[in-house]
């Protein structure tokens, strides 16, 4: 018996802190959304295009940054699968799987920047030209559209699907679950209501609404986990 308790307490502090390093986590892709890639974003193309080439393996650390926060996402919806009430399985499920289309998205999205874009970037400087340039254009233009309205919604739509479990969760606090909820419902208002493409500060504030909810949660999950084996 006290074995077994020994090795719940375990897992209880592994699953505890993967919400506390995805907090960590996306601390770490905000710093670097704020002095690298926000950068990379203003002036001319020119300018963007030259800073590119200079910050490259500047710019690879942050979309792997981003990339990972995102993967971290989805291990604590993942987390939230087995933890809340199993009565709405199918509920949680779809939010799940929903998540899962939401971090393929962004990983392609990523995987173009870090690829595409550079070799793009690279061959005008070599051989500029008016299709090439025209190209990128219409790449950056599909990033910016899956990053801003795609992927945020994607996600907004699954944490609110875990959110509507999280209050017929009973040891769930209900102070988490309305946190939770401000933070779903801010963001897909974000998404639809500004312009319909969301501005960076606006994104930050919703990360930083965000990253303390995972802490908690984390502090939390020892008193929600033991609920769930009884089936509540």
């Amino acid at each position: 018996m006290m074995l077994g308790e020994v090795k719940n307490f375990r897992k209880h502090v592994y699953l505890a802190w993967v919400f506390k390093g995805s907090a960590l986590l996306h601390i770490n892709a905000v710093v670097l959304i704020l002095f690298v890639l926000a950068e990379s974003s203003k002036g001319s193309f020119s300018e963007r295009s030259q800073f590119l080439l200079t910050y490259q393996n500047w710019m690879m650390v942050s979309w792997i940054s981003s990339i990972v926060a995102i993967c971290s996402v989805v291990a604590t919806f993942s987390i939230l699968t087995f933890s809340l009430n199993r009565s709405y399985l199918i509920v949680l499920n779809c939010a799940w799987f929903i998540s899962i289309v939401a971090a393929v998205i962004a990983f392609l999205a990523h995987f173009v920047q870090m690829t595409i874009i550079p070799s793009l970037v690279e061959w005008i400087h070599m051989m500029p030209s008016f299709h090439l340039i025209q190209y990128l254009h219409e790449w950056e233009h599909l990033l910016t559209q899956l990053f801003t309205q795609i992927v945020p919604i994607c996600f907004a739509i699954s944490g609110l699907f875990y959110t509507t479990v999280m209050f017929y969760t009973r040891k769930f606090p209900k102070k988490l679950s309305w946190w939770s909820f401000s933070i779903w419902i801010s963001l897909l208002f974000g998404v639809i209501f500004l312009n319909k493409q969301m501005d960076l500060f606006y994104a930050l504030l919703v990360l930083f609404i965000y990253v303390p909810w995972l802490w908690q949660v984390g502090e939390s999950l020892n008193q929600i986990l033991p609920a769930v084996k009884r089936g509540s």
